[in-house]
């Protein structure tokens, strides 16, 4: 039995005829495994859907394809292997029996063969068949999971924690307004101690400590305390230098990026925020040209969405006179899955730190 670590590279690796298959038939192919996940009638399948509802089985099916895409269209075995060990792990914390997982690799095979030529096929097959060669490794390495983890400022981020799942916004804010006396100070504060918040409300509903009410009030509550704050700050004079902010496309994950806008805009940047849900890929080109900004900064959480912004990025360079002037910026949880951020996005910098990306844009 092979490990969980990956060896064989070069045998996933597909071509891009494969490539183009699955992106012209996705929506069919994802269409046909969630159709056959809902009538199979096997005794682990019966446990998954009585567990879930429709809409979840279909999300999550679909988080899986995007997965597949961004794994195969950046070529990094890193976006693979977080997102299989996140799923066994989050589903083992939910006590769905992971067998459910061999299950569905062999509907993603069945469902494939529907719609791909031969050639394209057995490569893509190869893939399932390894994640089924693996499914013991990673039925072990989420069963034997830790969820410790030790940060720098320990105590305050417990006590933060806290008071957000609590929507104890006062609180919060008394713990956090002695630190940050201006903007520069916010941002650094924010890397350290307000982003560790919020990843252990991740971890914790990983783990099933929390449902998704108690993270979206704690997500809230940090947010409102961080507008608060930087509301508070003195604003520096205009640089005359627009940034224009996008979360990708079907982007859910904006406070990163709304912060961050916010904390340009006290330090005297024109920024233009396309919103923090994402816009269609098309808008966010369109407003590109339109608005000739000296930064575009990229925010992307979720590893899902990592081929659209680099798809959108592409088209930047492509279609507009100004590519060469304009500095591309991407940031965001979802970097970390890249071996290569820079290069895999086609981006000028990266970072998934605030203050980075501040120090960034005031270098040029």
């Amino acid at each position: 039995m092979q490990n969980s670590s990956f060896e064989n590279e070069s045998s996933l690796v597909v071509s891009k005829e494969t490539f183009n298959e699955i992106i012209r038939f996705k929506h069919e192919v994802l269409l046909c495994v969630n159709e056959l996940l809902l009538n199979n009638d096997s005794l682990v399948s019966k446990s998954y859907l009585n567990s879930l509802n429709s809409s979840e089985i279909y999300y999550y099916l679909e988080y899986h394809q995007k997965i597949l895409i961004n794994f195969l269209y950046f070529k990094d075995l890193n976006i693979l292997k977080h997102f299989i060990k996140w799923t066994y792990r989050v589903n083992h914390h939910k006590d769905i029996d992971l067998e459910v997982f061999l299950l569905q690799y062999e509907l993603w095979k069945s469902s494939f063969s529907k719609y791909f030529s031969s050639t394209n096929l057995f490569e893509i097959t190869q893939i399932y068949d390894f994640l089924i060669q693996n499914h013991n490794s990673f039925v072990q390495e989420a069963i034997n999971t830790s969820h410790t983890i030790t940060y720098a400022n320990t105590l305050l981020i417990d006590e933060i924690y806290e008071f957000a799942i609590k929507s104890n916004k006062d609180e919060v804010l008394k713990l956090c307004v002695d630190k940050c006396k201006d903007v520069d100070e916010f941002a650094i504060f924010f890397d350290t101690v307000l982003s560790k918040v919020m990843e252990k409300v991740g971890l914790m509903w990983e783990s099933s400590q929390i449902n998704v009410a108690s993270e979206h009030i704690a997500s809230s509550t940090i947010e409102n305390v961080c507008l608060e704050l930087i509301n508070s700050f003195d604003k520096s004079e205009a640089k005359n230098i627009v940034v224009l902010l996008s979360n990708a496309p079907n982007e859910y994950h904006g406070m990163g990026l709304k912060i961050l806008g916010k904390v340009l805009e006290k330090k005297g940047y024109d920024v233009i925020s396309l919103g923090s849900s994402g816009s269609p890929s098309k808008d966010i080109v369109n407003s590109i040209i339109n608005f000739h900004p000296n930064f575009i900064l990229f925010g992307v959480s979720i590893c899902t969405n990592l081929y659209d912004v680099a798809d959108i990025i592409k088209m930047v360079r492509v279609k507009t006179s100004f590519s060469n002037k304009v500095k591309i910026v991407v940031g965001g949880n979802a970097l970390e899955y890249l071996s290569n951020p820079k290069k895999s996005m086609n981006s000028d910098y990266y970072s998934n730190k605030i203050n980075n990306i501040i120090e960034v844009i005031e270098a040029e």
